[in-house]
This record gives C-alpha cells, sequence and structure tokens, in this order.
C-alpha cells in the first residue's frame, strides 16, 4: 500500500482540499485559537506541515496537542464548504466502497 492516509487511487483526500487539525481544550486555551490551519496534502496523499510528512493521522494530531491524539476525530477536511472530520470522510469512503464491492454484475 503506498504512503498516505489511503491509496492514492482510491483516497479520501487530494490535493486542493483544506486541511485543519482541531486543538483540545487545555491547549486551544493556553494558544488562544482552537485550530492550526494551514496543513497542505501532498500528491502522495500525506499531510506537510512547515515541510514535516505525516503519513498517519494521530501523530499529527499529537504533535499539536502535546500528547496522544485520535487523529481520525482530531483532523478535518473541508469538503463542500464544510469542516468535516477526518473520520467522518473515512466512513463516508468507507460506505460507498463497500456498496461498489458488493455489486455483483447483471448476468442476463
Amino acid at each position: 500500500m503506498e504512503k498516505g492516509f489511503c491509496p492514492k487511487s482510491e483516497g479520501i483526500t487530494r490535493k486542493e482540499i483544506s486541511v485543519r487539525v482541531k486543538l483540545k481544550r487545555g491547549v486551544a486555551k493556553k494558544l488562544h485559537r482552537d485550530y492550526i490551519d494551514g496543513l497542505e496534502i501532498s500528491p502522495t496523499g500525506t499531510i506537510i506541515h512547515n515541510g514535516e510528512d505525516f503519513d498517519k493521522p494521530s501523530p499529527l494530531a499529537a504533535k499539536f496537542n502535546g500528547g496522544a491524539a485520535n487523529g481520525w476525530k482530531y483532523i478535518e477536511v473541508k469538503k463542500d464548504n464544510q469542516w468535516i472530520r477526518l473520520e467522518e470522510l473515512r466512513q463516508i469512503w468507507r460506505s460507498s466502497n463497500d456498496q461498489n464491492r458488493f455489486t455483483y454484475p447483471n448476468f442476463h
């Protein structure tokens, strides 16, 4: 499997999508902000911040939250002008791919 949040050919992310990391309450209060913005998605599907490549969501979320954080819950992407947690996007992607995977050809 390729490096990145999902295989490039079937991925749930792409280069044009905006990405942000939600901060835990204590960190947000200390930094006077709720999110870290300005993250980029690389052509291979990894997320880049200040030149550092993250191929899994939790290490990225943990970096900004000062300890363990479930990246699937703390990373959000902008889809159809709304912010959506990576976890929700993954569920949408899985259900659409499961439907395609279990659709049998109609033989006549």
